[in-house]
């Protein structure tokens, strides 16, 4: 399917180091992004799921890509939660779990779909799903009326990822993750081995030659953790054949604050959270510090504040506009200047 020259360009992306969110390429996906993200159309009955209350919202990333979410939410809630799902299908394939959050949990949550996945454009890549859940949580504290600092995190497997890439930036309230992994070159070389479970397809050994030259600190979860200090609940199912259980536990080891491990026991990747699970989850929720009354705004204030915060980057372009108009002029009196110097020498 693909060409040799096409293979080579993107093993040749795969191997460049990260870019941060603001610097979203608009190169191609490399060939481990192909298989990271799975993204997969759900039926038209799936967006309109029974007993959930929910927004439809759509809102934009850092370079404009329009992203589609449901917002959840529940009255005097216990914590917000971003929900950061998986690499397969898209936010409608999780309704069951954002039942049990809002109603049993009672927490609002905001899940979105990252660009490529369900009704959200675009292409997904690694530093553009990154941008998109920067997106997500300011949109998510925008609608309730919090600090993007008061959020709580939940990634789930590759969601687990992407949120521990958000952890320095601003640090969250808190930070949960589910089955996820130590890093995408941990899990690429992992799931690469002649034993693993792609041993049967064609494209592996192409992908097990980008995993051994892949960056190591390209979505390396563990490398965040450990200079994240706020609370941490990490779970993983020790039946786990996709993401080992090991790599689990080395995002617990790796955490700096106080933090949290439950065993899932006899838990696959895909198995749906159990009854104990759920009651760790209360516990830790209610353990969380309590957010300052300073925090609590109304939605007029927080809407407000986030305006002030966007028009610095806003003003910021401003200047920037001006200062071409500006320069441009300046630029050219110089280059005719010069030619004019260069003409008298020739002549």
């Amino acid at each position: 399917m693909f060409h040799h020259g096409r293979i080579t360009v993107l093993l040749l992306l795969a191997t460049t180091s990260p870019l941060v969110a603001q610097d979203i390429p608009k190169t191609p996906p490399s060939i481990d992004e192909f298989v990271l993200f799975q993204p997969r159309k759900s039926n038209a009955d799936n967006w309109k799921p029974d007993n959930l209350v929910f927004e439809d919202v759509y809102f934009e990333s850092a370079d404009g890509t329009k992203l589609h979410g449901w917002y959840c939410p529940v009255e005097n809630p216990r914590a917000v939660v971003l929900y950061l799902h998986g690499n397969g299908g898209d936010l409608s394939w999780r309704t069951r779990r954002l039942r049990d959050l809002q109603q049993n949990r009672k927490v609002s949550v905001f899940i979105f779909d990252y660009r490529g996945y369900g009704k959200s454009e675009g292409i997904p890549t690694v530093p553009g799903a990154i941008a998109d859940a920067e997106a997500a949580r300011t949109e998510l504290a925008r609608r309730a009326a919090v600090p993007e600092k008061d959020v709580v995190l939940l990634g789930r497997s590759l969601g687990g990822a992407i949120a521990a890439q958000l952890l320095e930036k601003i640090p969250p309230r808190a930070v949960i993750i589910q089955s996820s992994f130590s890093s995408e070159r941990d899990i690429a070389i992992k799931l690469t081995e002649p034993s693993g479970p792609l041993k049967n397809v064609w494209w592996r050994p192409a992908v097990a030659s980008v995993a051994r030259v892949m960056p190591k600190d390209k979505l390396n979860s563990v490398a965040r953790l450990k200079q994240y200090s706020g609370p941490v609940l990490i779970s993983h199912g020790d039946r786990d054949r996709l993401i080992p259980f090991s790599q689990g536990r080395a995002l617990y080891d790796a955490a700096a604050g106080k933090k949290d491990f439950f065993t899932v026991r006899g838990g696959g990747h895909n198995d749906y959270p159990t009854d104990q699970y759920n009651a760790v989850f209360d516990q830790f929720i209610d353990a969380l510090p309590e957010v300052p009354p300073a925090d609590l705004h109304t939605g007029h204030d927080a809407k407000n504040n986030n305006r002030a915060v966007n028009a610095q980057p806003q003003t910021l372009r401003s200047l920037l506009r001006f200062g071409w108009l500006l320069g441009i002029p300046i630029l050219l009196y110089f280059f005719i200047a010069r030619s004019q110097k260069r003409r008298r020498r020739i002549d």
